[in-house]
């Protein structure tokens, strides 16, 4: 599989913050299922991840890249790179833990399962403003 470039708060692979659904469908195809989150925002399922689309502005929102996926940033693989977390850590001074995820919020990204097995991380990338309702719960993330 070749790699998927985050470009931090604007876009992951081709898929940019302001696409509508319509703009995701053309460029990743028809998703297997779409599911609706309880706040309305609507999911669009691939094997590939996740696309959630706020119910207000029917824009993307968040992208989930899961385990099958080569994540890239700032030219650190984020899942093949044994030092991806120690690399992306140092690129960022705002880290956050909320619910067992590791939120880098100058790059705009949150990481899970980086002390798991391989198969269990994930990488999720929001457009500006998207974890914003969740700030109040953040804990500060020392290394």
């Amino acid at each position: 599989m070749d790699s998927i470039t985050i470009i931090s708060y604007e876009s992951v692979g081709p898929i940019r913050f302001k696409d509508t659904t319509e703009d995701v469908v053309l460029s990743c195809g028809t998703p297997n299922t779409t599911t609706a989150a309880r706040n309305g925002d609507f999911i669009h399922h691939y094997n590939w991840g996740l696309v959630r689309f706020s119910h207000e502005k029917g824009t993307v929102q968040e992208i989930t890249l899961f385990s099958n996926t080569k994540p890239v940033i700032h030219g650190i693989d984020l899942f093949n790179d044994r030092e991806a977390l120690q690399k992306i850590t140092k690129l960022e001074k705002n880290l956050y833990e909320f619910v067992g995820f590791l939120f880098l919020l100058d790059l705009g990204i949150s990481l899970s399962g980086f002390h798991k097995e391989e198969s269990e991380r994930v990488v999720a990338a929001f457009s500006k403003g998207a974890a914003d309702h969740l700030k109040p719960k953040f804990a500060r993330y020392e290394l």
